[in-house]
């Protein structure tokens, strides 16, 4: 009689877990792999690089700039000793201060139609990156959904596996 209230709790919690499984169709399940497939991620973001990438100063029409700074302290200190009185003084005697500072401008006028090279290059590498990113998106989905459908084949033979061995079992029933 004790037992009666845990077999009705523990009976109450497996229907409401069988109750709250989810049917997930072809579109959510894709719609779920392509928000978190970490390399397709990676493929988008690669495709941002080589959209960032393509600009007039990456491929070399635009002027450089450098600039550079230092600087250098130093302190001299003396020390005399007098020799009547044996007396130490310690005197700051100097103090230099150095700053250097320098700007170098470059600018390429004509490189031999190297800068229109290079933006090409970088345009059709941006070209790439969206392609590889296209082709990375249908790959997954390809695969994703013969697996989907490789599993739903799967089920139904289950199904008719589990068909099979009832009719099975009632034939040798009907036998004995």
């Amino acid at each position: 009689m004790k037992r009666l209230p845990i077999t009705f709790f523990f009976l109450a919690c497996l229907l409401n877990t069988v109750r709250t499984q989810e049917v997930f169709d072809l579109k959510s399940c894709l719609e779920t792999g392509l928000e978190n497939n970490y390399s397709l991620r990676i493929s988008s973001n690669n495709e941002l690089i080589s959209k960032n990438n393509v600009t007039l100063a990456n491929a070399g029409y635009l002027p450089t700039f450098d600039l550079s700074g230092s600087s250098q302290n130093t302190l001299n200190n003396a020390d005399t000793k007098i020799r009547a009185t044996g007396k130490t003084n310690s005197e700051n005697v100097a103090f230099d201060q150095t700053i250097n500072v320098g700007l170098n401008w470059n600018w390429t006028i004509f490189d031999g139609f190297k800068m229109t090279t290079n933006y090409k290059r970088l345009k059709e590498l941006e070209k790439q990156g969206e392609i590889n990113t296209r082709m990375a998106i249908e790959d997954f989905i390809a695969g994703f959904t013969a697996e989907y459908y490789n599993n739903i084949q799967q089920k139904i033979r289950l199904r008719n596996f589990h068909y099979a061995v009832s009719l099975s079992k009632e034939r040798l029933r009907i036998v004995e």
